[in-house]
């Protein structure tokens, strides 16, 4: 749709001339529908998010290691070379969203920005030191980082403030949108599979699945990270007008009580809150207050009718035949 913004105007007049017809239009990009101009249906028109597979779409289908490891990307789910169709995947991007459209002047910097916004990948980006490492300036990396978000590559996490009007001490965090995004540019920079990257991945993993989660509920919940006056923090919070969860992610087998900190600091000032340990073991288990899930199983059921703790969004849905 991006492609052809016109579109728009025709099926805006169809829309007036025969008010039982219905539209599905699909874009990748949202950069040139806030251009001004843009006919955008006079309200006329519902917003759908379309993420990633989440594992409980796949069902059996769903490998945990495949997907730290390529992500859930549907282009990718099923093809027997995943890495080589993700470094397609993202050269295309680079190729026809970036170039095309004109968005930078030099194409090469943009590339070197990639692979050093995937080291920024679940933390608060510090825009300086990037364009340090890529020889641009702090506010051009910061507006290529926009371009991501344009391009629909990468999400922002906000820090969680109890009060509206009150002011949170914690800049938004940034996330490639996929996993598999994050590790096929990484990878260039970093080698091997380590610890580190798998740590990153698998938080990003959670966040993802969450973020889409809180799509399909249409809106009745929001995420976002808490950090704590004290320097605690929590990965993940989803609060809506049904709840509040805080979600920490760790990859260790074992479930620890250090791991618990953050959680229970951010109880003390929400006491509503439900907490939860998301981690790389197998068993459920309780904690005090905290329940402790595996990260798979966490997953696999999340947004199904029996998942735990948030269960199928009341709004949009997606089915995999």
């Amino acid at each position: 749709m991006q492609r052809l913004p016109e579109l728009l105007d025709v099926v805006h007049g169809h829309i007036v001339d025969f008010p039982r017809m219905r539209f599905a239009l699909s874009g990748s990009s949202t950069r040139r529908l806030r251009r001004g101009g843009v006919n955008l249906l006079a309200g006329r028109a519902v917003m759908c998010a379309m993420h990633p597979f989440m594992a409980g779409e796949l069902g059996e289908q769903f490998d945990l290691k495949r997907a730290l490891r390529v992500g859930l990307l549907p282009v990718l789910w099923g093809t027997d070379t995943p890495e080589q169709h993700l470094a397609a995947y993202v050269g295309t991007y680079l190729e026809e969203e970036v170039r095309q459209e004109a968005l930078v002047r030099k194409l090469d910097a943009f590339a070197r920005f990639l692979e050093v916004a995937a080291f920024s990948h679940g933390t608060a980006p510090n825009y300086s030191a990037i364009g340090r490492e890529c020889g641009i300036s702090g506010n051009t990396a910061e507006s290529y980082m926009a371009i991501l978000h344009d391009l629909l590559l990468a999400f922002s996490v906000p820090c969680y403030g109890r009060r509206p009007k009150k002011k949170t001490i914690g800049a938004p965090k940034f996330y490639f949108s996929d996993v598999g995004i994050y590790g096929s540019l990484r990878a260039p920079r970093f080698g091997t599979i380590g610890d580190s990257r798998i740590g990153f991945s698998w938080e990003g993993l959670v966040a993802q699945h969450l973020r889409a989660w809180c799509d399909y509920s249409s809106g009745r919940h929001g995420l976002y990270y808490w950090r704590g006056t004290g320097g605690a923090e929590v990965d993940f919070v989803v609060c809506g007008e049904d709840g509040l969860w805080a979600f920490e992610v760790k990859g260790s087998r074992m479930a620890q009580p250090e791991h618990l900190s953050g959680l229970r600091a951010f109880h003390r000032e929400n006491p509503e809150a439900s907490l939860f340990l998301i981690y790389g073991g197998k068993q459920s288990t309780v904690m005090g207050n905290v329940h402790c899930l595996p990260g798979e199983d966490f997953l696999r059921n999340l947004g199904t009718e029996c998942g735990y703790p948030l269960g199928r969004p009341r709004g949009q849905s997606r089915h995999l035949h």
